[in-house]
């Protein structure tokens, strides 16, 4: 990962502004940058105050439904002692909705999310939209690059993106 400096002051008070939104409202936002290594630190330096319980997961490919259940349930149950991802999806997804209520201030924040497969995305506002239908909504955060914006924009995510309250893209940064 490159290294990155501190972030300019009025990038880190917009986006500080925005992601302070989306907590408080329990909504869903995007980050976007020219790298997402860049958005994803921007927002881990931002809500690394602890107020947070900042949950961060990268789903690798083929990034579909079942690699985003495997991904949240490896980052929301972690233990080595415990049982593996449950091999029925619906149970898996029980058991990450379960972990998800047991935190006090969950926010999902998912890296790469350009890369995510239509299904991948569907399954995390799914997770969202069921957390908020049991009223204990966290916010999710979408990182990724610019590509995010257009994949978020296929018909067949109406839904998802119509879901997305805050939008904050990363101009280059300055040397």
């Amino acid at each position: 990962m490159p290294a990155f400096t501190e972030l300019p002051a009025t990038v880190a008070t917009e986006l500080g502004d925005r992601l302070k939104n989306a907590t408080e409202d329990q909504e869903m936002m995007t980050v976007t940058a020219d790298s997402a290594q860049l958005a994803e630190h921007a927002v881990r330096s931002l809500l690394a105050d602890g107020a947070a319980d900042l949950i961060h997961v990268t789903v690798r490919a083929p990034a579909n439904r079942t690699a985003v259940i495997g991904a949240l349930h490896a980052a929301l149950l972690p233990s080595p002692g415990r049982r593996p991802r449950p091999r029925i999806l619906s149970e898996a997804e029980g058991a990450i909705d379960a972990a998800l209520d047991r935190r006090t201030r969950p926010v999902l924040m998912v890296g790469d999310a350009q890369q995510l497969r239509s299904d991948g995305l569907q399954c995390l506002y799914g997770t969202w939209r069921a957390a908020t239908d049991r009223h204990r909504p966290f916010p999710l955060i979408l990182t990724g690059t610019a590509r995010l914006s257009a994949v978020l924009k296929r018909p067949v995510l109406d839904s998802v993106n119509s879901r997305i309250c805050y939008r904050y893209q990363i101009r280059e940064l300055g040397d």
